[in-house]
C-alpha cells in the first residue's frame, strides 16, 4: 500500500513540474512593467550592475538563466524571442518590456588592465518602458538604483553611445 501511495505522489509531482513552467512564465507586457515599477528606487541583483537587473528580469519573469556582459545581451534570448537591430534613419519602434542593448556606453571609468573604458568593455542594457518619436524611456540601474531614463537616439549617439537595438521577449499576448 505504501508503495502505491509513493508512486502516486511521485507521478503527481512529475506531472505538476512538467506543466508548472508553462504556466509560471506566461507573462504579459503589463506584468513586466508592474515588476519593474515595484523595483524602482532599489538595487536589483549583485554589484548594482545593469546586467543584474536583466538577470533577475529573465529569471523571475521568463524562467531563464543568463549571464554575460551587457553588450552581449543581443544574443541572450528565450525561445520565440526576436532581435530587432536599430538602423539609423530607418523607422524603429520599441515596445514595453523589450530589452534595449548598447554595445558601447558613455560610461568612462577606465579599466586599468586593458586601458579601455568600462563602456567599451561592457556596454549597457535596460528594459523599455515607452516608445517615443525620437527614442524611448527605459528602466535601468548602474550606478543609480532602478530608475526611469530616456534614450534619445541622436543625443546618445553624439555622446558616444552605440545603440544596437532590442531583444523582444515572447509575451503572452503575442501568442
Amino acid at each position: 500500500m505504501r508503495r502505491k501511495n509513493w508512486l502516486a505522489v511521485a507521478a503527481a509531482v512529475l506531472m505538476m513540474t512538467a506543466v508548472l513552467p508553462l504556466q509560471a512564465f506566461a507573462v504579459t507586457r503589463d506584468q513586466a512593467m508592474d515588476w519593474l515599477k515595484e523595483r524602482e528606487g532599489t538595487y536589483v541583483g549583485r554589484n548594482q550592475e545593469c546586467v543584474a537587473l536583466l538577470e533577475q528580469y529573465y529569471e523571475e519573469l521568463f524562467g531563464l538563466s543568463v549571464d554575460g556582459d551587457a553588450k552581449y545581451y543581443m544574443n541572450n534570448m528565450g525561445e520565440d524571442w526576436t532581435q530587432l537591430e536599430y538602423v539609423e534613419g530607418e523607422p524603429f519602434e520599441v515596445m514595453p518590456g523589450d530589452v534595449c542593448v548598447w554595445t558601447v556606453s558613455n560610461y568612462d571609468k577606465v579599466d586599468e588592465t586593458t586601458g579601455l573604458t568600462w563602456g567599451e568593455l561592457y556596454g549597457h542594457v535596460g528594459i523599455v518602458c515607452e516608445n517615443l518619436e525620437d527614442g524611448f524611456t527605459y528602466y535601468g540601474q548602474n550606478p543609480d538604483p532602478v530608475h526611469l531614463d530616456t534614450c534619445n537616439y541622436e543625443w546618445y549617439q553624439a555622446e558616444g553611445w552605440v545603440f544596437w537595438g532590442v531583444v523582444r521577449p515572447s509575451f503572452e499576448e503575442n501568442h
